[in-house]
């Protein structure tokens, strides 16, 4: 998005460290070192480019989850179906079911700006993890991609001690936003073989491109986050987060 704009592996990040509710975020600060793989591009600088213009991010579960959020969410979902290859498949009921039969198994984080949400992304919160799904936005803001999708997920995941975040297959851009590719397996029959070679090729470079962080010894990095200083409510009543460490996990150099 703006200046901020895998392979046969998913990526995840792990922290050290769910019931219903509604936090609000105006304007977060977080120190966090540089990723090796950041390019220069510290994370506490995108967070904070993120809710530039008086945006947003809230986090929506359990009962306060409402058709109203459904129908916000449902117009991201079918803007990023778009504007990318292949059509979206889940139908706006498909939201309203989930939200009747597994809220509580439901984060939504939402941007909104003057009162109007114009991003979000959909998670579902497992017994120790947190895994993210679907994304989307009406709007084009930088770094608002990287903190809906993968920084608040982190923060959301430490708030409520699950011990790590699922971002989902492919993306090197979460390489330099604490996740790591973590190798999967799956099983399929490719009837064309044309296209069985194409595939074949495509999984011999990606495991390639894998190996040396998949064999590099693992070491853990404290990333410090300091005290967040936020409007935010949490059933009607202002908080502020408090100071956390977490650990993600990443390889060693």
């Amino acid at each position: 998005m703006g200046a901020c704009a895998a392979s046969s592996a998913s990526s995840s990040a792990t922290t050290s460290n769910s019931t219903g509710g509604t936090r609000t975020i105006g304007a977060s600060r977080i120190s966090s070192p540089r990723s090796p793989h950041a390019s220069g591009r510290p994370i506490r600088g995108e967070r904070k480019r993120a809710i530039e213009g008086g945006i947003e991010i809230e986090w929506v579960t359990g009962a306060d989850l409402t058709e109203a959020h459904w129908d916000a969410f449902f117009a991201f979902y079918m803007d990023t179906g778009s504007r990318k290859w292949g059509s979206p498949y889940l139908t706006r009921q498909f939201f309203s079911l989930i939200g009747e039969t597994m809220r509580d198994q439901i984060l939504l984080v939402l941007a909104k700006r003057a009162g109007r949400a114009i991003a979000g992304a959909l998670n579902f919160i497992g017994a120790d993890a947190l895994y993210g799904r679907y994304w989307g936005a009406l709007e084009e803001h930088p770094c608002l991609h990287f903190e809906v999708c993968y920084y608040q997920a982190i923060d959301f995941a430490i708030a409520h001690k699950l011990a790590r975040v699922e971002a989902g297959a492919q993306g090197a851009h979460k390489l330099a936003r604490g996740y790591l590719p973590v190798q999967t397996y799956s099983a399929h029959w490719i009837r064309d073989p044309g296209l069985r070679r194409a595939i074949a090729d495509y999984l011999k470079r990606e495991r390639l491109a894998g190996r040396p962080r998949n064999r590099a010894p693992r070491r853990r990095v404290a990333l410090s986050q300091d005290r967040i200083t936020c409007h935010a409510r949490v059933g009607g009543h202002p908080v502020t987060t408090a100071p956390q460490d977490y650990w993600i996990r990443q390889a060693g150099r």
